[in-house]
């Protein structure tokens, strides 16, 4: 090709390229996008973590990232910088990722196994969640501590989680504590069933899905159980029932009013009562609540939708509004065993 002509084509190169980036500016914090092999790699944050309000907002805004890029694309998950992955986030970035890749078969999202290092290692392992972004579930070792288990509202599942608790892990079978413990593990899984999913959504939730996470530390049962439901705001205003209680406390009735949704999930603690008319029910959180004080440095979190209601022993409950929402509701609590 003659010289004069080789000149003019890469003219013409330089300035559609050139006319293509007119009006564009250079912003030196734009993320750099890693390919490797057809996967787009993806840092994860330095604290997974749901508990200070600056992790809560990395951690959501990176699961939320990771799933709208997971839609399109595979996805390669990289620890790299990870220092540390809380109990709630890690039950949270599971069950994220197990939902989507149920929903969606042909997504894909990996985890850079060589970026696996130490605790963050055998966290991540113990789990399930490395398995689970290969399909490998199976192989997982049952361990009966650390691992996520997940079940469905129209199933029995939970009564198993109970019953492992109570026999193998709390170890207090037939005693006035074995009975306390049953009622808050119970209560916790059991409200789920009870309104995570209304019943006008049955068509987009037909397994009604929730993840369990249970772990021993020092001595120290810590369980958390997050379901991805309307959450405690949106099904607490189609209770009529409640009004019963709150047109008799000036405080609940302001806080139903307003437009948050942790004064939603305060109205429903305070209240003591779950989402459902049965009388039976809504005693949970009283049962967590009396084995949550006995524990030093006990804690009960609420995270549903935007709000976060958490208490601790001796404490004024603690209410936090959101940026983002979590997507469903997660309950986590700590008791000693």
């Amino acid at each position: 090709m003659p010289k004069k002509t080789v000149e003019i084509l890469l003219w013409h190169h330089r300035t559609k390229r050139t006319l293509s980036r007119k009006g564009k500016k250079y912003n030196p914090n734009k993320e750099k996008k890693i390919r490797v092999l057809g996967y787009e790699y993806l840092l994860m944050p330095k604290k997974v973590d749901l508990y200070s309000e600056s992790n809560y907002q990395a951690t959501t805004d990176f699961v939320n990232k990771m799933l709208s890029r997971a839609c399109s694309t595979a996805i390669m998950l990289d620890f790299e910088q990870t220092e540390h992955i809380t109990a709630a986030a890690l039950l949270y970035l599971y069950s994220r990722i197990d939902h989507c890749l149920s929903e969606n078969p042909k997504a894909r999202i990996r985890i850079k196994a060589d970026s696996l290092r130490g605790i963050i290692k055998e966290t991540v392992m113990k789990s399930g969640l490395f398995a689970r972004t290969l399909n490998r579930t199976d192989q997982v070792e049952d361990n009966g501590n650390s691992r996520i288990v997940k079940g469905t509202a129209e199933g029995e599942e939970f009564e198993e989680v109970i019953d492992h608790i109570v026999k193998h892990i709390y170890k207090v079978e037939g005693t006035e504590a074995e009975r306390q413990v049953g009622a808050a593990v119970s209560e916790s899984v059991g409200n789920v069933k009870l309104h995570a999913y209304p019943r006008e959504q049955d068509n987009t939730a037909p397994f009604k899905p929730w993840w369990i996470l249970y772990s021993v530390i020092d001595g120290v049962l810590y369980l958390a159980i997050y379901d991805i439901g309307v959450g405690i705001p949106e099904t607490i205003h189609s209770r009529n029932w409640i009004r019963d209680i709150v047109d008799k406390t000036p405080d609940l009735l302001r806080k139903l009013s307003s437009s948050r949704d942790v004064d939603h999930i305060s109205v429903a603690m305070e209240a003591g009562k779950t989402q459902t008319k049965e009388k039976k029910h809504g005693k949970g959180s009283k049962s967590i609540r009396a084995l949550v004080d006995a524990t030093p440095n006990g804690m009960l979190r609420v995270f549903s939708n935007k709000g976060l209601y958490q208490i601790g022993v001796d404490a004024e409950p603690e209410l936090i509004e959101h940026g983002i929402s979590v997507g469903g509701t997660l309950i986590q609590w700590n008791i000693k065993i």
